[in-house]
């Protein structure tokens, strides 16, 4: 997912029950149905009971709107790991490259 279309993820596109978030696709503007990993489903049950009353799952805390950018917080995060030179942005190609290792079309992938 593009960062934009992951901030903008509301409680409405998530079902629970189906493992599924419908992701938005702001270049499209159709939701396409991805599947939870373990990791996904053992964290946002506990973003959900956390809830403010804000219908996007990443709210800002200080403001109680939805979360805009992410630069400082993951900038700090690269910093803490070790990691220099990463973008955002890199980690959905390398996602890519992990789908085509895996076996997976190009149809899939785009």
């Amino acid at each position: 997912m593009r960062l934009g279309d992951q901030l903008s993820l509301g409680w409405e596109q998530v079902d629970f029950q189906r493992n599924l978030i419908y992701a938005p696709n702001a270049k499209t503007g159709k939701d396409y149905p991805l599947p939870m990993n373990k990791d996904v489903r053992r964290e946002l049950p506990a973003l959900h009971g956390r809830r403010t009353g804000s219908r996007f799952i990443f709210v800002n805390p200080k403001t109680g709107t939805r979360v805009k950018e992410i630069k400082k917080g993951f900038k700090t995060a690269c910093r803490l790991a070790g990691i220099k030179n990463l973008r955002w942005h890199d980690l959905r190609h390398t996602f890519g490259t992990r789908l085509a290792e895996d076996g997976n079309s190009e149809v899939t992938i785009a």
